[in-house]
Parts: structure tokens; C-alpha cells; sequence
């Protein structure tokens, strides 16, 4: 009985014991009692009671969720040849920069972004659109890119060092690229592809030209640039969501929510089936999928714990 779930009926009998409890009493107390009405182990009991100790000054707020996506100009240099060149500093007459970024929250029909002014394009300057995807940045618990861990977040975090902006606050990140290319074997992990083969839809057609245009200060190619930009966002958003049941190692949504019992840890959700195992080296727990989102889970608490290993003396 211990390793079942708990159903609607158990918790509310749980809140309102937790509600009318004397007013001396402990958890302890209260959890040994439940523990015995309902079949359930003490520990699980008192689980369920540290829930409802929460306050509404306690809520935890869903993670707030955004994708994000950059695009950057290209290096200008003076070279010798075409293949297999070693450019030294003195040959830079220009460094990259940062052309525009498009942001959306999850869900969020709104896609943000902005673009540099033709005279930024021209110097290779992008002062002017580094404040407001820092905050964004600042205020995210997770942030989604595609290949942002080794382009988009390190870019970013250039700009703002070298512009003397603090390091945004800690966040999550979530890359579908690295996803990808860890879970699954597509003949290409670009997000063109991937966003094609799931039926999502695939990116704007562009040339080297834009970029030419862009960094010439051509307004009309640096709105062309910005639309391309956010519609990137937007297919990030629906690649994600196909990839998310199958993320191992997903950040727990567990952990901002407000929901008694176990839920999904990708979306939060507590619609789930428990309907598999899942095997560490001490022991074999109740596994569940999530009925919204798909995803996988699984409980660490004893009272899904259906067998554990003995220490052989």
C-alpha cells in the first residue's frame, strides 16, 4: 500500500487533518497517525504536511522560460590567401559584433528583439541593443538556444564583460543542439534540418549578401536580418518542444511548483501515469510518464520505492 500514489480523497483527509490539528501537536505526531490511517510510511506523511506549511508569501512562481537567439557580424581581416590561413591581430581591422536578438518567453506570443542602428552596423558597435537582452538574461530561470552554449550565451557574455555589464543571475541552460547530437543520430543537428524533419517548418533563406549589406549599414537588410533573427526564435520554440520528453537532463520543473505529490520534472505538470520502473544501484522506484508533455519521471521517495538492494556482509 506504501508504494501507491496518493489519490485526491487522501489529500484533502491530509489538509484538513493538517487544518484541525490540535494546536500543540507536531508534524511528527499528525504524520504518525495519517501514516497508519492511510497505510502510508511517516516519512511520506510528513512530506505531504511540509507542502502545506507553505504560505501564500511562499509560492514559487513557474520557471520563467526564454528563447533566445543572436546574430553577429562577421570578423573583417586582411589576408594573403584563401585556405588554411593563421591570422594574426595586426591583419583584424574589424572584430565581430552583435547585428540583432530576438527573445520570446515560453508560450509568450510576443518575440522581442532589436537591431543595431546603421552607423552601430558600420563600426562594428552594438552598445545600444545590450541592455535589454541583459535584463531578460538577468530575469530568466532557464534559457533555450540552439548551439547557444558554444555561440549565442558566449557571444552574449563578451559583449556584456567588454560593455561593463555585470554577469546576468544564475539561469539553466537548455541547448537542443547539444540535445541533438547526445540523444539522436540526425544526419544533421542544424535547426534548419531538425525543425524540417519534425514538420515545424525551417528557417528564412539567406546569403553571404546580408551580412555584406548589414555591415555596409543598409537599414532595409538590417530589418531583413532582425526578421530572420525572430523567426529563428520561433522554431527554437517548437524544436524544443518536441525534443523536451526525451531530455535526460532536463532542469526539474519540480522545483518551482506548488503542486502536492510528484510531478513532471520537464513541464511540471501533475497529470502523470505510473506505469514503469526505474533501477539505481540501491534500489528499483515507481517510473511515471507525463500525460501532457510526454516526458519521463520517476520518484525518490521511500514510499515509491519498490525494492532495494542488501549489503552483502
Amino acid at each position: 500500500m506504501s508504494g501507491t500514489a496518493w489519490t485526491p480523497k487522501q489529500l484533502a483527509a491530509v489538509k484538513d487533518a493538517y487544518k484541525n490539528k490540535p494546536k500543540f501537536s507536531t508534524d511528527y505526531e499528525l504524520a504518525g497517525l495519517l501514516a497508519r490511517q492511510f497505510g502510508k510510511s511517516p516519512e511520506a506523511v510528513r512530506w505531504q504536511l511540509r507542502q502545506l506549511r507553505r504560505t501564500e508569501n511562499d509560492v514559487v512562481e513557474p520557471p520563467k522560460i526564454l528563447l533566445l537567439d543572436i546574430e553577429t557580424m562577421p570578423i573583417e581581416a586582411l589576408v594573403f590567401d584563401v585556405w588554411k590561413q593563421d591570422i594574426r591581430m595586426d591583419q583584424i581591422k574589424k572584430d565581430w559584433s552583435i547585428i540583432c536578438w530576438s527573445a520570446k518567453w515560453l508560450f509568450d506570443s510576443k518575440v522581442m528583439g532589436q537591431v543595431v542602428t546603421p552607423q552601430e552596423a558600420v563600426a562594428h558597435k552594438d552598445n545600444s541593443v545590450l541592455m535589454k537582452v541583459w535584463g531578460l538574461m538577468n530575469e530568466a530561470d532557464w534559457i533555450v538556444t540552439h548551439n547557444g552554449d558554444s555561440f549565442d550565451i558566449k557571444k552574449l557574455y563578451a559583449r556584456f564583460f567588454l560593455n561593463n555589464y555585470p554577469k546576468p543571475m544564475y539561469f539553466k541552460s537548455i541547448d537542443t543542439k547539444v540535445i541533438a547530437s547526445s540523444t539522436f543520430a540526425f544526419t544533421y543537428n542544424k535547426l534548419d534540418w531538425i525543425a524540417q524533419i519534425l514538420g515545424v517548418g525551417r528557417k528564412i533563406e539567406t546569403e553571404f549578401e546580408w551580412w555584406k549589406e548589414c555591415e555596409a549599414g543598409n537599414p532595409k537588410y538590417l530589418n531583413m536580418m532582425l526578421k530572420y533573427n525572430k523567426w529563428d526564435v520561433n522554431l527554437e520554440e517548437e524544436v524544443y518542444l518536441k525534443l523536451r520528453p526525451w531530455m535526460d537532463k532536463h532542469p526539474t520543473a519540480g522545483l518551482f511548483s506548488n503542486q502536492v505529490g510528484n510531478v513532471c520534472p520537464a513541464c511540471g505538470s501533475n497529470d502523470i501515469h505510473w506505469n514503469g520502473k526505474y533501477q539505481t544501484a540501491l534500489g528499483l522506484y515507481q517510473a511515471f510518464r507525463c500525460q501532457q508533455c510526454g516526458a519521463l519521471g520517476r520518484s525518490t521517495k521511500k514510499a515509491y520505492k519498490l525494492n532495494q538492494s542488501e549489503v552483502q556482509s
